[in-house]
């Protein structure tokens, strides 16, 4: 059986070159109407972020994960906290 994002991108393709209803891809390919109609919201800023990381990490082969987290900060990437039970 095919991923999620496969299933999606054959029914996406089936409505648009086949003339085929939403409803029905999705019912064909077994994927949600949700799924069908997805769309990420941060793919160009998770790009740009994964570019200066890798930038980084080539630029500065000696940092850990704190020096390269301040750095990012220091670029405008503020990183998000999370509060975790111990």
């Amino acid at each position: 059986m095919k991923r999620p994002v496969q299933r999606r991108e054959l029914a996406v393709e089936a409505v648009a070159h086949h003339g085929v209803s939403i409803a029905l891809a999705c019912r064909i390919f077994g994927i949600s109407e949700t799924c069908f109609r997805y769309r990420p919201r941060l793919a160009a800023e998770n790009d740009r972020i994964a570019a200066l990381l890798v930038g980084l990490t080539q630029a500065h082969r000696r940092w850990g994960f704190t020096a390269r987290r301040r750095s990012m900060t220091d670029h405008g990437h503020a990183q998000q906290r999370r509060d975790h039970p111990t």
